[in-house]
């Protein structure tokens, strides 16, 4: 796949991306900038396929008042996830996830190296990977907890390489384990199934299409349900197209209008999309494989969820791929274009590294740039009280905590979220100096905490805003 004189630089490059964003993401976790909603759920998650069980989560199914003995499958369909259980196996701690992301986010940029190689050459090849690699999509998806969409990046790029490479069985096999991966991804699938076609493999292409569909139907209207207890978790949110998908493709074909004026407003949805695009300089446009951003696109920006529409999260980090190897093909198709061949030598010679000195330069206004501040390596101060408050907690037991501060318990105890419901739980920590998500305020922290209290709870820690109460016996 690689050739062999360029195996040692893309496996260097590949190896250097992949140790940044693992420390990135390590060092937040270390200074209580991860949460419970995601990576204490993930982490349950796949200890359970780490013990050979289903992905039990305590920690969303009392929040959620689903039980303790909530199955993960019921949210969303993610069974790849046991792939991660020898990692756990390895080292069982949230903090392994993050690395498996990052190294997952890294290795997504190998095939991307030999999709623009083929095209531009070598030279064009590690810049436009860099560039990739460096993409604020995943920037954003690094500073973010754990995700399974991590999977989604490498097997994304695999696929589009492979259809490169003429090898479609390969391209397929990729793109139909996306179904393991995310239930809203069959609609990936289905797309793929078109941009075969598009590349001229019609049959094959409506076979994929065919995949896309019936997963949909049978993840979302089965397996989902099954594992739900019966209950449907599907998390719709297009009330402004209709209440269900049907009428929603209803309101499309009736008001075609309407239905592009809601994909660009407000106006922060065209800024993101500004932002998805420009750094490879909008020449994914010029690409077949623009195509496969449709249903990414329409996900986020036709629904009625604020948090979709903007640079944040981890909603890009899929597109990724797909932007920077579409803006490849653009810039090939571009070539031929230019009448002289030393303008096309410049163009060949000057866009990849604009492209990558774009990407690196970027950095300052988006999550990377974390790595230069103080805060990110801090010892003392509140980050040292939040760490000796977590280890005053006794292992095994059952306790509510923060959102910041269940993380660093759930490897150990049965970590509950601290949201203001009395639990089961025989010990609480709580940080009452700053606002933690699902209370409101630090006032209403402060007033389940004394609450506790009221009831005959001990405080055996208390430093810095963090307190830890042990239940009576």
């Amino acid at each position: 796949m690689i050739l062999r004189g360029h195996r040692r630089g893309v496996a260097l490059l590949v190896s250097c991306w992949g140790l940044l964003y693992s420390v990135f993401a390590v060092a937040r976790h270390h200074v209580f900038e991860t949460t419970a909603y995601d990576l204490g759920i993930f982490f349950e998650a796949v200890r359970g396929w780490a013990h050979f069980g289903l992905p039990i989560v305590p920690v969303k199914g009392v929040h959620d008042q689903l039980g303790a003995h909530f199955d993960l499958l019921g949210d969303h369909f993610h069974p790849i996830l046991a792939l991660l259980a020898p990692t756990y196996w390895i080292w069982p701690h949230p903090e392994t996830l993050l690395v498996d992301q990052a190294l997952l986010f890294a290795v997504s940029g190998v095939p991307v190296w030999v999709f623009v190689h083929r095209l531009v050459g070598a030279r064009a090849a590690y810049l436009w990977t860099t560039g990739y690699l460096a993409y604020w999509g995943l920037q954003e998806a690094a500073a973010f907890d754990f995700h399974e969409i991590a999977f989604a990046v490498p097997l994304i790029a695999l696929a589009i390489e492979r259809v490169q490479a003429q090898r479609f069985r390969s391209a397929t096999v990729a793109v139909l384990l996306l179904l393991l991966v995310k239930e809203d991804l069959s609609l990936l699938v289905a797309f793929f199934g078109v941009y075969l076609a598009v590349r001229g493999r019609r049959v094959l292409g409506a076979a994929v299409t065919g995949a896309g569909v019936v997963g949909y139907l049978l993840i979302t209207r089965v397996l989902l349900p099954h594992f739900a207890g019966g209950q449907a978790f599907m998390y719709w949110s297009y009330d402004s197209l209709g209440k269900d998908l049907p009428s929603a493709l209803g309101f499309m074909l009736r008001h075609p209008v309407k239905t592009v004026q809601l994909f660009f407003t407000p106006a922060v949805k065209w800024h993101t999309l500004l932002w998805i695009f420009a750094p490879f300089g909008l020449l994914t446009f010029g690409s077949s494989t623009l195509i496969l951003l449709v249903p990414l696109l329409a996900e986020r920006f036709f629904s009625s969820g604020p948090q979709y529409w903007v640079t944040g999260y981890h909603y890009t980090a899929t597109a990724a791929p797909i932007v920077a190897m579409g803006a490849a093909e653009g810039l090939h198709r571009l070539l031929p274009l230019l009448r002289k061949d030393s303008v096309r030598q410049q163009v060949v010679r000057w866009v990849p590294s604009a492209v990558a000195a774009a990407a690196l330069g970027l950095v300052a206004c988006f999550p990377l740039h974390e790595l230069f501040l103080s805060r990110l390596w801090e010892t003392g101060g509140r980050v040292a009280a939040a760490h000796a408050a977590v280890a005053v907690v006794p292992r095994g037991v059952t306790v509510e905590a923060s959102d910041r501060l269940q993380p660093h318990l759930v490897d150990h105890t049965d970590a509950l979220l601290l949201d203001g419901t009395e639990t089961s739980a025989t010990w609480l920590v709580a940080d009452i100096g700053k606002p933690d998500w699902p209370l409101s305020s630090v006032a209403a922290q402060q007033a389940y905490v004394a609450r506790r209290r009221s009831e005959g709870w001990t405080v055996v820690f208390s430093r810095d805003g963090f307190v830890v109460l042990k239940a009576p016996a």
